[in-house]
């Protein structure tokens, strides 16, 4: 693991500091490791917002920060601000896949964590949309749709619109439903095996997204939305046992009572006090 304290300016120029990263880097994608990943985070990003000439100097290097800052990002995706994982869809979110970053898992605990259903899930929406503009290429051939004499680039966003524009559908999709776009769409059948597997990944996020209330469950092959406690017990209810009862808290019940009822004779007993004074005759007659 590298130091933190090694990451600064005057080391983005060496080579042995990248590549030093890079191994780093492959440490906490395998680990997942959150909080690792943020110090480091924190750190480069410092340090390459501090540099504003590194572009001049070097643009291919600049951008391999750029592409391990993309990653470490989706390491620690739950921790991030609302712009930061709409710029993560919106540029980068191949490169995420191609990592094996389960960006679904990430979502849901971002999701989580700011409680976006209060919300009306915006931020699925603003993230959905985000895929929809992304300019992230898959494959090297034009896509051809229906009405339009042009071809378009084979970028994500134009594959989620041939997605969308095979499938009328106002649902989460199974995957069984997105693998059928696979032989619905002559776009589809031009890719390589490897870009194909990162297209069905791409559209499974997509329609994660497009579909929040989806997203609280998993939705079986049939299309079925299933909870936690249905996949728990898949064919019989399970019966709440009851509690037992804590001694400790039913004696502290009993104390605060007896305190209630001793304060109500200790404050009766003043007031009685207080009367008897300005009638020196009560206390004979109680």
């Amino acid at each position: 693991m590298i130091e933190l304290s090694s990451i600064t300016v005057r080391n983005l120029d060496k080579l042995d500091f990248l590549s030093e990263l890079k191994e780093t880097l492959v440490e906490l994608l395998e680990h997942d490791d959150i909080d690792q990943g943020s110090d480091v985070l924190a750190m480069l990003k410092k340090a390459v917002d501090s540099d504003k000439n590194i572009i001049y100097r070097n643009g291919v290097l600049l951008n391999e920060y750029k592409k391990i800052l993309y990653l470490l990002q989706f390491i620690c995706l739950q921790s991030q601000t609302e712009k930061v994982v709409i710029a993560l869809l919106n540029q980068a979110v191949t490169l995420g896949i191609k990592n094996n970053i389960n960006i679904i898992d990430k979502l849901d605990a971002f999701f989580m964590i700011w409680r976006d259903e209060e919300n009306d899930f915006q931020s699925h929406k603003s993230f959905a949309k985000a895929m929809l503009d992304n300019n992230e290429l898959i494959g090297n051939q034009p896509l051809h749709f229906i009405g339009k004499p042009e071809p378009e680039a084979p970028t994500v966003g134009n594959w989620l619109k041939d997605f969308t524009g095979t499938f009328s559908y106002d649902r989460p999709l199974s995957r069984l439903e997105e693998i059928e776009y696979t032989n619905k769409s002559p776009n589809y059948r031009t890719l390589p095996p490897a870009e194909r597997e990162l297209l069905l990944k791409v559209i499974h996020l997509y329609n994660f997204l497009r579909f929040p209330t989806a997203s609280q469950g998993t939705v079986r092959d049939t299309g079925h939305r299933v909870g936690p406690s249905d996949l728990r017990q898949p064919f019989e209810q399970e019966t709440p046992k009851p509690r037992p009862a804590d001694p400790m808290k039913a004696l502290e019940e009993k104390f605060q009572q007896y305190r209630q009822g001793r304060r109500g004779v200790l404050q009766a007993e003043d007031a009685l006090f207080v009367r008897s004074k300005a009638e020196p005759d009560t206390l004979k007659r109680v």
